[in-house]
């Protein structure tokens, strides 16, 4: 006869079950006594009283252990009892090395044993931990926003300069090809950041919560400003020094130029800028006629 007609079917050569088979696959049902307990069960059923009238009998004369097992079922361990005492909440730092203090001051009056004590600043360790990780994560959520809101702010900055020198560019670039070179890489800079705050987009709402953001956390003394900001500073401070220093010849190659064009006096730029950068104020009506 060969091998497999002597080994029954999931079973070895050694008659075990093989891997991942069971001759019972449901298993024995949850609460079911094994076949020794039963038979105790029914040995001792009907002899309990007289088992523990004789165990109380030997404990009375002097066992021992007998007499410890009899105290501990007339009185049975002790759960752990609520403590009560003023503790003030745990929400940060601070609170934290009071609630300590308090536990502290609870064990040396007597209110709370010393190992409640040690429970209680087990607890506050973990709270500790909690209150770690929460701060954590705010600042890191606060530094997220501050860079965010920066961010914006030097894009619409960068944008409101592009404007500004759009109109001096306009008014005099065609007139000094210098001062064409030095708005060129300003305007450059001014339509990518406009560009990029049209696809956020930046609404008026967004603005006013980016000025209440910056209001309640001002910009820290020590924060790395963005490439563009850099760049367009470097840019925009090169454009100023040749304004500053030919201010007087632009302004008139600007009046010769409106001039030539007989359209009589009126307001060099649209909105003042080009006036508040290389001359005086305008006068009211050449604000009014701008308008």
């Amino acid at each position: 006869m060969s091998d497999a007609e002597e080994t029954p079917a999931g079973r070895d050569w050694r008659g075990r079950c093989a891997p991942g088979r069971s001759d019972n696959p449901v298993g024995r049902p949850r609460g079911a006594l094994n076949r020794a307990t039963r038979v105790a069960a029914e040995l001792l059923d009907g002899e309990a009283e007289a088992l523990w009238r004789k165990e109380i009998d030997l404990a009375l004369a002097g066992d021992r252990v007998l007499l410890r097992h009899c105290n501990d079922r007339i009185i049975a361990p002790q759960a752990a009892q609520p403590v009560v005492f003023a503790m003030p909440p745990i929400e940060n730092a601070a609170a934290l090395a009071a609630a300590m203090g308090a536990v502290l001051d609870a064990a040396a009056r007597g209110l709370i044993a010393p190992a409640e004590a040690e429970t209680l600043a087990r607890a506050g360790e973990a709270a500790a931990r909690t209150v770690a990780l929460g701060e954590r994560i705010e600042r890191e959520r606060l530094a997220a926003e501050r860079e965010a809101v920066e961010r914006r702010f030097q894009l619409a900055a960068c944008a409101l300069i592009f404007y500004g020198v759009r109109e001096i560019d306009e008014e005099a670039g065609g007139l000094d090809y210098r001062l064409r070179e030095l708005c060129t890489p300003v305007l450059r800079l001014g339509r990518a950041a406009i560009h990029s705050l049209a696809a956020i987009p930046y609404t008026p709402e967004l603005l006013e919560a980016d000025r209440a953001f910056v209001a309640a956390h001002p910009p820290l003394p020590d924060r790395t400003a963005s490439p563009l900001g850099v760049t367009m500073a470097r840019r925009c401070g090169r454009l100023t020094e040749y304004l500053d220093r030919d201010a007087d010849r632009l302004e008139e190659l600007v009046q010769e130029d409106m001039a030539r064009d007989g359209e009589g006096p009126k307001p060099r730029c649209r909105t003042g800028l080009f006036e508040r950068l290389c001359g005086p104020e305008p006068e009211a009506g050449a604000e009014s006629a701008a308008t």
